[in-house]
């Protein structure tokens, strides 16, 4: 009698239990996985390797993933959960650069993401919106989910991986790299202009050969495509120095170990 009122009150206690959400399905094979089917398979091949050249290209991982639905997968998580833990469980992308792209599209109800990795800032999130607003659900609500799919995945190589990986920003701003050649270029030629200030000052500091007072002597530099001359006037007398300056002949080899 005991053992049975137990086993009633373990199927009590498992009836009451919550049903637990099926795990991810695993990948079938890299960069396209189709669970909805809505890609005829010449297509699905065609996508698949050009996203297969893209990643050989870039670096960068994109992977597109229909599913029928998310009934067997519903643990209460929203689109934007589900696809975070399917980039991760699936490891998508370079994991020092966290750099995966995953397009999810869901067949019904009709929905559809693209997940960035970590390496992307909100700026890229913001042109992942932009492609599943304007480029995936408009083509897959006129019944060409396909169309809308393999769209999306090339709007995301073109958008996204292949300016990330040249080193754009999705800002519009230059790559960091692009701000050191910028801060490189303005510290020379702030070096170049207080290089001519220092000349500048130590020759009027100068007596003026003709009249000797100082202060009064200048310097003009005349630059032509084959010659350099300096010319050394003073503000107070008539006297003038020309000097031409000697400039390398491109056509001539430098001497080694000269």
């Amino acid at each position: 009698m005991r053992r049975a009122l137990r086993l009633l009150a373990l199927l009590a206690a498992c009836a009451a239990a919550p049903a637990v959400a099926q795990d991810l399905p695993d990948p079938v094979c890299s960069y396209l996985n189709d669970f909805a089917g809505v890609l005829p398979p010449d297509r699905a091949e065609a996508l698949r390797h050009e996203l297969q050249v893209t990643r050989r290209m870039t670096g960068a991982q994109i992977d597109v993933v229909a599913l029928p639905d998310l009934r067997h997968f519903d643990s209460g998580e929203s689109l934007l959960q589900f696809s975070q833990r399917m980039l991760r469980d699936w490891e998508i992308g370079d994991i020092r650069r966290q750099d995966g792209i995953l397009l999810l599209l869901i067949a019904a109800p009709l929905e559809a993401r693209i997940e960035l990795g970590a390496g992307y800032n909100r700026h890229w999130d913001r042109i992942a919106r932009d492609i599943v607003a304007d480029t995936v659900l408009p083509a897959a609500r006129q019944g060409r989910i396909g169309d809308g799919l393999i769209a999306g995945a090339l709007a995301a190589r073109d958008r996204i991986a292949r300016p990330f990986a040249e080193g754009q920003r999705a800002d519009g701003q230059p790559a960091p790299l692009h701000y050191v050649a910028a801060v490189i270029f303005a510290v020379a030629g702030l070096l170049a202009m207080m290089r001519r200030r220092v000349n500048l000052m130590r020759l009027a500091a100068q007596p003026c050969p003709n009249c000797r007072r100082r202060g009064g002597l200048r310097r003009q530099i005349d630059r032509r495509a084959d010659r350099e001359t300096s010319l050394t006037y003073c503000l107070y007398c008539n006297h003038q120095r020309e000097e031409e300056l000697i400039l390398p002949d491109p056509a001539t080899p430098a001497r080694e170990g000269a």
